[in-house]
């Protein structure tokens, strides 16, 4: 089964909410990169844990089905005003129990407006800065954040997003990502100063950043072959695609 359900599909549904949200996972970076690079399995829409009843309010008539890790689900759609379980990270979102998954709310922690890494909150960032946004208004994750989640599994795709993104970021940029996974993941192969197949990915010598023309373009993405599995579908927010 295909979820046809796009970016700026999410973009219209919260349009007109005040909080902050960004499109996250594998599709952050292709809004990144102004191109659709490979197929994705969902779309992964990040959050601030404190703002998630703004969002529950406006998905009022979906269910939303809290993620237990271990590629299961709760017994039940969590109810609205009902308190979301502290250790619940991620609310799989469709409209209604006949429907195909929509798309994944990722819930993120922070703390005095600064945006916390969940794995290591010595790792933050203003939440001001940890996005960015489309021409044509849809918001994003910023790739390097996107990146360091993608460290932990380290999939064939998320060494794609790596090597699509990495030629493409600013020195301090590709620097704070190399902290954050130094600090997470000491010895993973984005560390080192070649790439697995062995080429140089050290930044250009006279300090110059690779021209990429499309970088924050408007591109119309559709979340295409999506699996909806019922209470299988994967809950740990480490699995964002």
């Amino acid at each position: 089964m295909k979820v046809n359900f796009s970016t700026h599909q999410v973009a219209d549904l919260f349009k007109d909410i005040d909080s902050e949200w960004w499109i996250a996972g594998g599709w952050a970076i292709d809004l990144f990169l102004g191109e659709q690079t490979r197929q994705h399995e969902d779309i992964d829409v990040a959050i601030l844990r404190e703002d998630e009843s703004v969002f529950r309010e406006r998905l009022q008539t979906w269910e939303l089905w809290p993620g237990r890790g271990n590629d299961q689900l709760a017994d039940a759609p969590i109810a609205l005003g009902e308190e979301l379980p502290a250790d619940c990270g991620v609310l799989w979102c469709r409209p209604s129990a006949n429907s195909e998954w929509a798309f994944e709310l990722l819930l993120n922690e922070s703390s005095d407006n600064e945006w916390l890494f969940k794995r290591d909150e010595s790792i933050h960032m203003p939440v001001t800065q940890i996005g960015s946004v489309t021409e044509d208004g849809v918001p994003f994750l910023k790739p390097e954040i996107v990146l360091l989640f993608k460290a932990k599994n380290h999939l064939k795709k998320d060494q794609h997003d790596y090597q699509e993104v990495i030629p493409r970021l600013d020195a301090d940029e590709r620097k704070w990502l190399k902290d954050a996974v130094l600090t997470v993941h000491p010895g993973h192969v984005w560390l080192s100063d070649r790439e697995p197949d062995g080429t140089d990915k050290s930044p250009p010598s006279d300090g110059s950043k690779p021209h990429n023309s499309r970088r924050g373009m408007s591109i119309d993405i559709l979340g295409r072959d999506v699996t909806p599995k019922g209470q299988e579908k994967r809950g740990s927010v480490d699995d964002a695609d």
